[in-house]
């Protein structure tokens, strides 16, 4: 499947997720034998659930199997555990409000930081209690931090 069609069928499910109160951070279609997979990662505020996984999958696979009727749809519905490590501007403002490890590619340390805002170039996160901005490009890798409060 392509780029550009991949982004027509998340156009159409997003909202779907969104309804049902996650955020998609994630999403890949690809082709394994005779079957079309969908990988959907998602994130709540309140967690996600089994329970909460399955009710994605039934809400959005009636849509995809329109979307796609000589397919046979396979969906992958999962959370982004609890260590993910961040690969775009759009999961920075996804997880906004999150807790985070982060590693500048001038650093030689992690430190931990709430990310307080994201755009397409930067990120402002609250370190010691003071708000610092970072160009995606300072950072060398960024993971969500379990282990809770900075």
């Amino acid at each position: 499947m392509n780029l550009e069609r991949e982004t027509e069928i998340l156009s159409e499910i997003e909202p779907m997720v969104l309804n049902c109160g996650f955020k998609i951070v994630e999403f890949h279609a690809n082709r394994q034998r005779d079957r079309l997979k969908f990988a959907l990662t998602l994130f709540g505020e309140n967690g996600l659930s089994i329970a909460d996984c399955a009710k994605v999958h039934k809400t959005i696979l009636p849509k995809l199997e329109m979307l796609c009727p000589n397919d046979d749809v396979y969906i992958d519905v999962m959370s982004p555990g609890i260590e993910r490590v961040l690969k775009s501007s759009r999961e920075y403002k996804i997880f906004t409000g999150q807790i985070i490890r982060v590693l500048l590619v001038e650093g030689d340390d992690w430190f931990k930081a709430t990310i307080e805002a994201a755009d397409v170039g930067s990120v402002t996160l609250l370190v010691d209690n003071k708000k610092v901005s970072y160009d995606y490009d300072s950072i060398q890798k960024a993971k969500l931090d379990y282990r809770g409060a900075v």
